[in-house]
This record gives C-alpha cells, sequence and structure tokens, in this order.
C-alpha cells in the first residue's frame, strides 16, 4: 500500500484529493497548522469526516506544520518517522488571495512554501513531486496559452498570485525530482451534485447577488421608496435588478468541476510517461462572461443586469443613492477578477486530450450552473 504526502488539505482541491487518494488506495500524510482555537487534527477532521467518515480517516495521519517555515515546519522525530514511508508528494497548499497589499503573505505561502515543500520532498526521500499551479499565470497574454512550464510571453502579471505561481513553476522544474505540473482554471463545485468545499471565486461574484435579493425581499416587505427611485422591484419571482457590472460578454471564462480536476490529477500521477509535463485541466470547450453571467442569475431569479467594458463603467446616481450602494458592491465583489472576466487569453487540454482521450468534463449547459448555485445556496455560500 502506497503513501502520498499532502499540503493543502483544507482547501478546496486538497480536500477533494485525499478523498480521492483514500479511495483509490492510498494513505495519506497531511500537513496542516493548528491556530489558537483548533488544532491540526481537528481541522483536517473537520474538513474530511463527511467525505471519508471513521474508517476512511483512519487511513489519513496528520503532522502539524506550515509551508512558509523551512522543511515545512516538520520536527526532526516526525521528518525521521517519516523518511523513506512516502511515494508522491503533493503540494496543493497556495494562497489564492489577489490583493497586491498581501504580496509578502502571497509569495510566502505560494512561493516560499514551493521552495519549502521540495525541500521537504528531498528530505523525506520522495522523488516524485505533484504541483497544482494555476492556469492562470499568462497575465495579460493575448492568445492561447501553452503547456510549457513558466511560460514567459511577456506578460504582465495582474496579482501577486499570478507572480507567485509563476516562479514557483520555475523552482520545481530546476529541483531534481521527478515532477509533474497541473494547472486548473476557476474550480467550482462537483458536475454530479454541486458540492465544494470552500465558497471562493466564482461563488464570492454571485453571493454578493444572493445577499441582495436577500435584503430586497425584506425590504419590499416593508419600506420600498428607496428600491422604487432606484428602479428596483420584483416581478413575479424575478428581481429586476437595473445595474451594471465590469467585463466582457464574450470573454472566455474558464471553469472546471472539481472532480474533473481531481480524476484528471490523480489518473494523470499514475501514469509514469505523464511526469515532467504540464497539463492544462480545463473543458475541451468554455463559455463566455456573459453566458455564465445570465445563467447563474437565471437561477438566483435576477434579470436586468448588463455587462459593460471596465473602463467604461460609470455608477449612475441618478437612480438614487440606494441604487449607488447596490451597484458599488456588487462592483467591488467581482473587482478582483476584471482580469478574468475581461481577459483575452485562453487554454486547451492538449496533453491531457493526448493521453487521456476519454477523460471529458461535464457538459458546461443551465442544468450544470443550477446544480453549482443550489447547492451553495442550500450552504447559504458557507456563511455561518
Amino acid at each position: 500500500m502506497q503513501t502520498a504526502f499532502v499540503t493543502g488539505a483544507t482547501g478546496i482541491v486538497g480536500s477533494r484529493l485525499v478523498e480521492a487518494l483514500v479511495k483509490a488506495g492510498w494513505n495519506v500524510v497531511v500537513l496542516a497548522r493548528s491556530s489558537s482555537s483548533i488544532s491540526a487534527l481537528s481541522r483536517i477532521t473537520r474538513v474530511l469526516n463527511n467525505a471519508l467518515g471513521a474508517e476512511g480517516l483512519q487511513r489519513v495521519k496528520v503532522v502539524e506544520g506550515d509551508v512558509c517555515r523551512p522543511n515545512c515546519g516538520l520536527s526532526a522525530e516526525t521528518g525521521s518517522f517519516l523518511r523513506g514511508e512516502c511515494q508522491m508528494f503533493w503540494h496543493c497548499a497556495g494562497d489564492t488571495r489577489f490583493d497586491p497589499r498581501l504580496r509578502d503573505k502571497i509569495h510566502c505561502t505560494n512561493l516560499t512554501g514551493t521552495a519549502n515543500a521540495i525541500a521537504t520532498a528531498e528530505l523525506l526521500g520522495i522523488e516524485n513531486f505533484c504541483h497544482v499551479s494555476t492556469a492562470f499565470l499568462f497575465g495579460d497574454y493575448v492568445g492561447v496559452g501553452a503547456e510549457v512550464p513558466h511560460p514567459n510571453v511577456g506578460q504582465m502579471f495582474n496579482n501577486p498570485y499570478e507572480e507567485s505561481k509563476f516562479m514557483a513553476e520555475q523552482l520545481v522544474t530546476a529541483s531534481t525530482l521527478n515532477w509533474i505540473i497541473f494547472r486548473p482554471p476557476i474550480v467550482v463545485g462537483d458536475a454530479r451534485d454541486g458540492s465544494i468545499n470552500g465558497f471562493s471565486g466564482y461563488y464570492g461574484f454571485m453571493r454578493e447577488f444572493w445577499r441582495f435579493r436577500d435584503a430586497v425581499l425584506n425590504e419590499i416587505n416593508g419600506e420600498s421608496q428607496f428600491l422604487q427611485q432606484a428602479g428596483i422591484k420584483m416581478c413575479g419571482n424575478l428581481l429586476y435588478l437595473p445595474i451594471d457590472v465590469p467585463g466582457r460578454q464574450h470573454s472566455i471564462l474558464t471553469i472546471a468541476s472539481v472532480d474533473f480536476v481531481i480524476d484528471a490529477m490523480v489518473e494523470l500521477a499514475h501514469l509514469p510517461s505523464c511526469w515532467r509535463e504540464v497539463y492544462h485541466l480545463v473543458p475541451p470547450q468554455s463559455r463566455t462572461y456573459g453566458w455564465w453571467l445570465d445563467a447563474s442569475l437565471k437561477v438566483l431569479g435576477i434579470e436586468g443586469v448588463r455587462v459593460v467594458e471596465p473602463n467604461k463603467l460609470i455608477i449612475d446616481r441618478s437612480r438614487g443613492r440606494y441604487h449607488s450602494i447596490v451597484q458599488r458592491r456588487i462592483v467591488q465583489g467581482c473587482k478582483s477578477y476584471i482580469p478574468y472576466i475581461a481577459g483575452a487569453t485562453t487554454f486547451k487540454p492538449s496533453n491531457l486530450a493526448r493521453v487521456l482521450p476519454l477523460r471529458k468534463h461535464e457538459l458546461i449547459d443551465e442544468q450544470f450552473v443550477s446544480l453549482l448555485l443550489k447547492y451553495a445556496i442550500l450552504q447559504r455560500f458557507g456563511e455561518a
């Protein structure tokens, strides 16, 4: 029985990876941090208990550590105990925030963390290193992204996240380890039931619309003159929300379900011929931002929203202060994602299609979007 070492197991990708590895017959050693209020073991148990149950959790060993510390913070005793025990290192830990004010923290996790993960793999005698990168390290590049390590296409990075992930790939390929690089795009819930561990990215944007719809329903039952002035009203079960949001209607928005990403990663990592390659884990055909927005708002019961070029978007103050506040809040919710909802980089899963031609993404249609959002609503988008 083989054993894998995994970082980032509390994240969307990492948690589902641990689940998949255990179900595939692996034992898993998970690196996790404690906090002042919860132990590393409790954090992992809380994330994985529903998926694995008590029996599955017996195959998961939690070790205390932090990728931002040398050798990932493993004690000498733990390092000695684990040396030679693991056959594969999966580096999933990452800081997905975009805020340039957090550049040092983002680089600590994504760049220093990768250097420490590589050193830890070497310390533990693990030769095979699976690195979870991102499709979005092409910055402002216009064209089809190539499946080559740390592609230098003259791009300017949109945020420290992209920059740090690009630089991390450089560290991986410069190491003495046997590596494989996975580049998922925006990751959403399972295509079978919509389930997901965490509601960032796409969900963060949709959460703002969902919150506002709830607020409007409460307001309509009370004082509604501000809504009337803003032109916001209920038409049957639909909320008419006449606001503009930034983006480009026909920009490709590359999104993949978490089950597609995880299943492809695990299958590729088991094939010796697939190593020292880069894989874009994207659907063969992606939808536009306009399509995603329309399909999502339809599920949420909202109409009237219009997509406007980011540099042409002006908040309409003539409709009153209430309308301005609403629009500013929703625009702010998608501000960090403008490079992805108005960008011009596209991706093809060429390497994946060549190696695993039968590995297909579920059809991205309105039913798929409905599944994702109904699960998110049921979970109140992760709100306590």
